[in-house]
């Protein structure tokens, strides 16, 4: 069969050779599937004998070498993912996945909590860290509140795996005396 007979469109297929271009993040490319086989295109043009580039997308450096066996040097869509998980018997702890959820951070079927940190932001990367723990080592009368609070906005592209909007709950109103 000939590239593009039945092909389904969204569908993947093995094209050797295809990916022998070197990856640079941000060029601009397009793959066309015709009857004839597959046109590669660059969108902004090339001056002769410059190096055609493709582009497997915004993928941090542990995705590009898992699928393709090389790492981008200061790579922009590079993040470091977190995984944790909430000891069985912790207080509350379904309580806190929900929450966990509710605030942007992944979590699968076996309680395991995933974020991405992205090491281009200073502060702000660590954010979702920083949520992660907050639910961790929350009391039960914190757990209320921050079941209580808005969720965050997502993150800005690359720029980490969400949980930011864990602020600390204010402190309990002292006691009055009558």
């Amino acid at each position: 069969d000939r590239v593009g007979d039945g092909a389904v469109e969204g569908s993947s297929c093995m094209m050797p050779l295809a990916d022998m271009l070197n990856h640079r993040p941000n060029t601009r490319v397009t793959w066309l599937c015709t009857p004839q086989g597959v046109d590669f295109r660059t969108v902004d043009g090339l001056r002769a004998g410059a190096e055609a580039h493709n582009n497997y997308g915004p993928r941090p450096n542990r995705a590009l070498l898992l699928n393709y066996g090389f790492c981008v040097a200061g790579n922009p869509s590079d993040t470091y993912e977190i995984v944790t998980r909430l000891p069985p018997g912790l207080l509350h702890r379904a309580e806190r996945l929900s929450l966990a959820v509710k605030h942007g951070v992944s979590v699968d079927t076996s309680g395991c909590l995933t974020t991405d940190l992205a090491p281009s932001l200073p502060l702000g990367g660590t954010v979702p860290l920083l949520a992660l723990f907050r639910l961790a080592s929350a009391t039960p009368h914190e757990l209320q509140i921050l079941s209580q609070a808005p969720c965050p906005p997502p993150p800005p592209p690359g720029g980490g795996g969400g949980g930011g909007g864990l602020s600390p709950p204010p402190p309990p109103s002292p006691a009055v005396s009558a």
